[in-house]
């Protein structure tokens, strides 16, 4: 019997024509070569749930493709991994999103994106029938009962983890459309986890208004600087005509608490920074009734908690591509491993996690495993770094 997914991935979806070993453009107008290309799925939608199918987690995806041979395959590839889509949308109106990504010899990575349906995304098409009939149902509850007890068990739908990407790229659910979508499906009792791959503007008006509701939030640390508009001066270019330091390795310690501690202060419970191959950076909210609000189903965190962890070695070619989705895929799961558990959860462990997940989904050395394994394997997997944050 296939076992019922405790997780929705919603968001953006792509398909993505890879670049493999592109040199790197010297000027917008440079000829660049590259050394082969392939044609994969890619997206939010994709990339975390593909990440979570390695990691031995069962998922459904919401998105919106479009009625052509891009949003077939797509489709098919979700399928291929055992991914539910029976309620993927399809839309005559527009293409299917294709990006073209150059993957650079040295593991960074270019954009070019048509985001096609993606941008006639709407709240509903982010519902299946399972949440629609829970909204509905409280809906009535609530208007039946002045006494706000909550709603009969058998209404509550059985996911626990909402998962949504990509908010800037989805253009019609943003601001207070998307706040009040998080808020709804938090009134279930479902977490919500936000991904912000995409964020090249601090324009306040897109999702600052939803962090209130959000769980588990996720940026690299060029989303979290333009986000927060903290430290901006480490987006400046190097104009000397020195070598340009690589921006995780501008920052410190206390810089990118202060970014995190920005988003806790709008209402976030936990936030995760990856700094590339340096490593990733997990805080907790200080207020213990934000967690217990906003991550109801994981009570192993502790409030007030900040840690940075240093990446794990690669052991052959690396693409980066994707590499967010599954890191966060990774901290999911293990929070998954631990719902409704009153054992302590270490932000050290869920970091590691969260880090090797990334890395046996970018690294070619590595033979993907179960979260199950690859927990039991952390301590035998050599670091990349010791330095400190």
């Amino acid at each position: 019997m296939k076992e019922t997914p405790r997780v929705i991935c919603a968001g953006m979806h792509s398909v993505d024509l890879l670049l493999i070993n592109s040199d790197i453009p010297q000027t917008p107008e440079s000829v660049v070569f590259f050394e082969k290309y392939t044609h994969v799925p890619g997206g939010c939608v994709y990339n975390t749930a593909k990440g979570f199918i390695l990691l031995g987690v069962p998922v459904k995806v919401l998105t919106k493709v479009g009625n052509d041979e891009n949003g077939r395959f797509f489709i098919k590839e979700l399928e291929s991994l055992g991914i539910d889509t029976s309620d993927i949308k399809v839309d005559d109106s527009k293409s299917t999103c294709l990006s073209v990504l150059p993957v650079y010899y040295n593991g960074g990575r270019g954009a070019f994106s048509h985001l096609g349906t993606n941008t006639t995304i709407q709240v509903d098409d982010l519902l299946d029938d399972t949440l629609r009939r829970a909204l509905e149902n409280k809906n009535q509850w609530e208007g039946n009962n002045s006494s706000h007890r909550p709603p009969p068990r058998e209404d509550v739908p059985s996911y626990l983890i909402y998962h949504y990407g990509y908010p800037h790229m989805v253009t019609q659910v943003q601001g207070k459309v998307l706040a009040q979508h998080f808020q709804s499906i938090r009134s279930l009792g479902i977490t919500v986890a936000l991904d912000m791959n995409g964020a090249n503007s601090n324009d306040e008006s897109i999702v600052h208004a939803a962090l209130e509701y959000v769980g588990i939030f996720h940026v690299n640390i060029e989303e979290a600087i333009v986000l927060s508009g903290k430290h901006l001066q480490h987006l400046q270019r190097n104009s000397s005509g020195n070598p340009q330091l690589p921006l995780e390795e501008k920052v410190n310690f206390q810089q990118v608490k202060g970014i995190a501690d920005y988003f806790h202060q709008l209402g976030v419970a936990l936030v995760a920074i990856t700094l590339g191959p340096r490593g990733a950076f997990l805080s907790t909210h200080s207020n213990p009734s934000v967690i217990e609000k906003n991550i109801a189903c994981f009570p192993c965190l502790s409030p007030g908690k900040a840690v940075f962890r240093p990446n794990f070695q690669a052991k052959g070619t690396i693409n980066a591509v994707g590499a967010g989705d599954t890191f966060t895929a990774g901290i999911l799961a293990m929070l998954l491993r631990q719902a409704h558990s009153s054992s302590f959860l270490s932000l050290e462990l869920l970091a590691d996690v969260g880090l090797a997940a990334a890395m046996q989904r970018i690294d070619s050395g590595v033979e993907p495993k179960t979260l199950q394994k690859l927990v039991m394997q952390l301590d035998e997997m050599p670091r990349a770094s010791v330095q400190s944050l």
